[in-house]
């Protein structure tokens, strides 16, 4: 038999294995590079940023009280939401398993959310404690919001004041 340039198996034998190990070598390095991003990003959570504002009595729908503004939170874009807790922030400063003032959790998908007022039933949350309602606040005192959503958390502090005294800041 003639060995030629297209007879010469074994020549095309040795690239061609050449060829299949440095494949696996390339795909081996990417599995592992973006398995490394995926479960490296998995265990990892981002802060939401969130907006507080104060909004007239009545305005809100969870507003409990005629006297004190309700508050509102706002995020920068929508989350599902599974928890969301408040808390007087001096008691939450020197106890972290403090009773919260309103406390309510998701047992499934929460529909996502871009704002909501203090008190108000959240579309697929429901009370931590089955039939409780939210505490009233109390203006001038300093309150922590705490929440949680799927690979992010958040927190701010606010409070609230009586409606038709000026603001004294």
């Amino acid at each position: 038999m003639i060995q030629g340039p297209g007879n010469n198996k074994s020549g095309w034998h040795t690239r061609h294995k050449w060829l299949i190990r440095v494949g696996l070598v390339l795909a081996s390095l990417l599995t592992g590079f973006l398995g490394h991003k995926y479960f490296a990003e998995s265990g990892r959570t981002r802060s939401i940023p969130i907006a507080v504002h104060l909004v007239r009595p009545g305005d809100a729908v969870g507003a409990k009280s005629l006297s004190a503004y309700g508050v509102g939170f706002r995020f920068d874009a929508p989350y599902q939401l599974k928890q969301v807790r408040v808390f007087s922030a001096d008691d939450y400063k020197t106890n972290k398993s403090a009773t919260s003032l309103w406390h309510l959790v998701s047992d499934s998908n929460s529909v996502p959310t871009k704002s909501f007022f203090y008190g108000q039933k959240i579309s697929r949350m429901k009370p931590a404690v089955a039939n409780s309602r939210p505490e009233l606040l109390q203006p001038d005192v300093l309150y922590l919001l705490l929440f949680e959503a799927q690979n992010a958390h958040g927190r701010t502090n606010f409070t609230t004041r009586l409606y038709g005294i000026p603001s004294q800041h």
